[in-house]
């Protein structure tokens, strides 16, 4: 019984903890992030068209991330540091190669 309890209120914490994490950034944060994102993966890479992020949000650690597309179709998951810069970026499958020159 008491292990049963353990669990419901541990997964109550996490849910709790990740609802808390959702944060709605305003349009200037949004835009910042976008261009940001943009900016960085046009410079990075080969063949880029078009990016589109999801709405960003705060993970479990506070980070900022937003998920998104290259050309419609190769998905990529981007960090953000506070003022809205690139961090880091994780590649999905067949995503655009590196330049060379960089």
């Amino acid at each position: 019984m008491k292990i049963k309890v353990a669990s419901i209120l541990i997964i109550l914490f996490w849910v709790v903890g990740c609802v808390g994490n959702e944060e709605d950034f305003d349009q200037h944060a949004l835009a910042k992030m976008e261009e940001s994102a943009e900016n960085f993966i046009r410079e990075y890479y080969d063949g880029i068209e078009s990016v589109e992020l999801t709405e960003p949000y705060r993970n479990e650690t506070n980070t900022i991330k937003a998920r998104g597309l290259v050309n419609g179709e190769y998905s990529f998951t981007i960090t953000f540091n506070e003022d809205y810069t690139v961090s880091g970026i994780g590649e999905g499958e067949d995503f655009p190669k590196l330049k060379t020159d960089k």
